[in-house]
């Protein structure tokens, strides 16, 4: 699918290279949550996952839960 992946371009050259994106399930972290979190990154699957956690959940994700909830994180 399409979707799911992000079109980087190539510094040099006029070619387009696939970027899987990142996805980060809140199920995954022990939610009773259908949300799934995905960016290019890990960096932006953390915020985006931390600003969620905060929002749906009341919960501030510390430093110690960003390392693990890093581990969580796959390729799409």
């Amino acid at each position: 699918m399409l979707s799911a992946v992000t079109f980087a371009s190539h510094p040099n050259t006029n070619l387009k290279t696939f970027q899987k994106m990142k996805t980060l399930s809140c199920k995954d972290v022990g939610f009773d949550c259908e949300a799934v979190v995905k960016a290019g990154s890990e960096e932006e699957v953390l915020q985006q996952a931390a600003q969620h956690a905060k929002a749906a959940h009341g919960v501030t994700v510390t430093p110690e839960m960003a390392e693990q909830i890093k581990s969580l994180i796959h390729d799409e």
